[in-house]
């Protein structure tokens, strides 16, 4: 797995895009955690995934999996394979051998994907070398789909990223429960119990009808004395390069910097943020800058590409690995710090 190519969720997006399958993306990229697609993957009828360079010369290689079938378990799995950018990751042509494979796109094509990009976003594919060895779980080639009662099931919602820990959605209360007998008309004692198993967090409240009607009409409990129009400022800062046009740079208070906060958030998704980083030093070009400087006054020449990153005239490749894996992880790592801060009483997120 070392060898497969950074193919993530954004990869996905992408080819289904320029396949023309619009409709196919939004179904497969909205609601991923429900539909069909990510359930093959998490239900563990993709399997082994194997990898096959072509060559070295090669800037292609290829990916070829099976996946059992949903519905007839003893047929012959459906045989998938893609074709991947070695460098980048990006998909150029997929295959399987069911009906809607043949139009490159369909849920098990989906499926196998869903596994790569797991793969990457769990670090399985980049191990470091002080890590211990890893090795991934191969499952059955038949997955065990045998007929079971309802009651003696255990439901669970697919999450991508909380991994396999994941509490049933049958719980044994429900399990318990009988629609069908003989019950007494529950009080309000035992509803409330039985809410309490289910959703720890809900209330209840009662509704009251008014016995009397208002002896005014609503408008009257209003008096407007004066109308006062007051002029209101911009809550987010201007971008750099146009508050450098100003006679003079302006400062900014706390509730400024808030709204500059907020309105920045989602970063490489966030079309402000990528203005308001023109002309700043940020984190990632904080070193570079440094260096610069150090060799300016060395008086060693200074070369421009430190400058035309700085002031947004370049920008880095935005299909090389790190990048990929970075805007990947950009909406879970929060997730994750909150989780963590949570299990140690620090709730500042």
């Amino acid at each position: 797995m070392q060898h497969w190519p950074p193919t993530m969720y954004g990869d996905m997006a992408e080819y289904l895009v320029a396949n023309g399958e619009v409709q196919l993306q939004k179904r497969l990229m909205g609601d991923y955690k429900d539909g069909k697609a990510f359930s093959y993957f998490d239900s563990g009828f993709i399997n082994e995934v194997l990898y096959h360079p072509i060559n070295e010369n090669s800037n292609v290689c290829f990916v070829k999996s099976t996946s059992g079938r949903s519905q007839r378990k003893n047929d012959e799995a459906h045989r998938v394979w893609v074709a991947l950018q070695k460098s980048t990751g990006k998909i150029r042509t997929a295959y399987c051998s069911c009906f809607a494979g043949l139009g490159s796109t369909c849920n098990h094509v989906a499926g196998v994907l869903f596994k790569m990009d797991h793969a990457w976003a769990t670090g399985v594919t980049n191990k470091s070398c002080t890590s211990k060895p890893a090795e991934w779980t191969k499952p059955r080639k038949n997955a065990n789909t045998d007929a079971r009662k309802i009651k003696d099931m255990e439901w669970r919602s697919p999450n991508w990223s909380k991994g396999k820990d994941r509490p049933p959605i049958n719980t044994t209360a429900r399990k318990l429960f009988k629609p069908t007998g003989e019950r007494s008309k529950p009080s309000l004692e035992e509803l409330m119990s039985d809410l309490y198993v289910s959703s720890k967090g809900a209330c209840a409240f009662k509704y009251g009808m008014p016995t009397a009607t208002a002896a005014f009409p609503t408008e009257h409990d209003m008096k407007v004395e004066d109308v006062v129009e007051l002029e209101t400022c911009v809550s987010v800062p201007l971008p750099l390069p146009d508050l450098v046009t100003l006679p003079s740079l302006p400062t900014f208070n706390t509730e400024q910097v808030d709204a500059l906060a907020k309105a920045t958030k989602s970063q490489s998704s966030n079309p402000t943020w990528k203005q308001q980083r023109v002309g700043r030093i940020t984190a990632s070009m904080a070193r570079p800058v440094m260096v610069m400087a150090d060799k300016f006054k060395a008086g060693s020449t200074v070369s421009r590409s430190v400058l035309d990153a700085l002031l947004g005239r370049t920008s880095a490749p935005s299909d090389i690995p790190a990048i990929k894996y970075g805007n990947r992880m950009e909406p879970i790592v929060p997730l994750k710090h909150q989780e963590v801060s949570m299990k140690t009483q620090y709730l500042q997120v």
